[in-house]
């Protein structure tokens, strides 16, 4: 009997595992063998883009009236505190920030900032439709990519919700466009001096729109720049212009606004994770680790305070000594590193925890998917709908989403997978200059593993927005 209880999981597991690979072998076959060969459409139209753009702003719409002015969680409160304070913050990005007090200026309610969002996501799909029309997609793939991208809520609530992380995976995915172009091109479209400052302004919005978009912007250059050297010079400024722009406004601008820049103990999520889990499992420390990390924060708060695929708990620790890191950083890593390499295998169980989100499609711990409400506040914002119905029946959809479709819908590391697949597919086809049409989203990725806070699903929403796109790019043919 026994026996047999173990050979029907076997069999479940062998049976899954088959189907799973043969699922892949066939995904690789069909977008490898089926060409549209690129053929840079010019008679098409630009309003293609407002073709496309209006079933996305019409869906972001219904959101905006069930959810109206918007979604605000203590992150948008924050931004709201300081354009009524005056008092600036690097903490949650400052580019936001101003967004937010120059829309405001035009109506001071936060309905102007999420229609704001409503349109502009609206618009930058239009453009990536309109593009790879020009590739040669057919439009009625286009027409579905469009119906799909729209009926699946996640581009509906986050519209609507006030996150700097909204725009700046819009940001992301409008970069993919461009070097998409490129790359089909070989470069061609980098001719025009409209498309340098296109690139150029893209780029300065991907550095400031979050606090890792700095590197993924200048990275993605340089490394445009080095498969594309014959353009060579049509990098220098956007290159020049951001790193300039990026040093002079978090030095001189931020220093005469006043603007605290983020701390640094922001980013400590992942080693301060590792530490606690060690010190949960009575893991081997030296006594002066042990006489460091209790200076840190007293031993019995790292354990009591650790939760596995969250850092919040140690990381705004009340009694957290962040003066004792900040005075000396590298001693703080040094015993860092001394106290992974002594307890390698729970360090590791502790960085899969913490970045789970990104690498694991079934939940082990929990998972932020969205947000749905005005969080309470001082300044007297509430969520007013004009149709409660309307609201009810979204909230119900969003909550349907994320009870019986939540490792499909709402856990990125499913998108991750997908896009990885279908840049390999389109190397396959196309070679090595394909795989740049992934590099911000994989570097967003791959930034995000190194310091994932929490599990909320906005972290890696570009996996989301730029998947339609690399996917219907994995088809297109320009290799000759």
């Amino acid at each position: 009997m026994e026996e047999h209880n173990l050979i029907v999981p076997v069999f479940v597991v062998n049976v899954s595992l088959f189907t799973f690979f043969i699922g892949i072998w066939t995904l690789l076959y069909i977008v490898t063998t089926t060409h549209i060969n690129f053929v840079n459409e010019e008679a098409s139209t630009k309003w293609l883009i407002l073709f496309y753009a209006l079933p996305v702003i019409c869906v972001g719409l219904i959101y905006w009236i069930g959810f109206y002015p918007g979604v605000m969680t203590p992150d948008s409160l924050n931004h709201w505190m300081q354009i009524e304070t005056y008092e600036f913050s690097n903490w949650h990005p400052f580019l936001y920030t101003m967004l937010m007090l120059g829309l405001t200026q035009m109506w001071e309610s936060p309905a102007i900032i999420s229609l704001f969002q409503v349109l502009a996501i609206g618009f930058v799909y239009g453009y990536a439709m309109y593009s790879l029309r020009r590739m040669g997609i057919p439009s009625y793939a286009l027409m579905i990519t469009t119906a799909v991208f729209a009926i699946v809520p996640v581009m509906g609530i986050y519209s609507v919700t006030l996150w700097k992380d909204v725009l700046y995976s819009l940001m992301i995915l409008l970069f993919t466009i461009i070097i998409m172009n490129i790359v089909v091109s070989r470069g061609e479209w980098l001719r025009p001096w409209t498309s340098i400052v296109f690139l150029t302004i893209v780029a300065i919005l991907v550095s400031f729109l979050r606090n890792n978009g700095f590197p993924i912007a200048v990275l993605t250059l340089l490394m445009l720049a080095a498969f594309f050297w014959h353009y060579w010079r049509s990098f220098v400024i956007p290159v020049a212009v951001t790193v300039a722009t990026y040093l002079i406004v978090t030095g001189p601008v931020f220093t005469a606004l006043d603007v605290n820049s983020a701390q640094f103990t922001e980013s400590l999520s992942i080693p301060h994770q590792q530490i606690a889990n060690i010190i949960s499992n009575d893991g081997e420390m030296t006594e002066s680790e042990k006489e460091y990390f209790d200076a840190v924060l007293p031993l019995e708060e790292w354990e009591e305070s650790y939760y596995p695929f969250l850092s919040d708990e140690i990381k705004f620790h009340p009694e957290l000594n962040q003066e004792l890191i900040l005075d000396d950083v590298p001693r703080y890593f040094g015993n860092w590193a001394s106290l992974v390499s002594n307890n390698f295998s729970l360090a590791v169980d502790a960085y899969k925890d913490q970045t789970s989100l990104g690498w694991q499609i079934y939940e082990s711990g929990y998972t932020a998917a969205y947000a749905n409400e005005i969080f309470d506040n001082e300044y007297g914002l509430e969520m007013n709908p004009p149709s409660e119905f309307l609201h009810n029946r979204l909230r119900f959809y969003l909550d349907f989403t994320q009870d019986n479709l939540l490792e499909i819908v709402w856990r990125p590391a499913l998108f991750t997978f997908f896009l990885a697949l279908l840049t390999f597919a389109s190397y396959l086809k196309n070679g090595m200059p394909s795989l740049l049409v992934a590099v911000p989203v994989i570097l967003n990725w791959g930034t995000l593993m190194a310091g994932l806070p929490a599990q909320d699903f906005r972290y890696l929403l570009a996996n989301y927005f730029t998947l339609f796109v690399i996917a219907l790019f994995a088809f297109v043919r320009y290799k000759k």
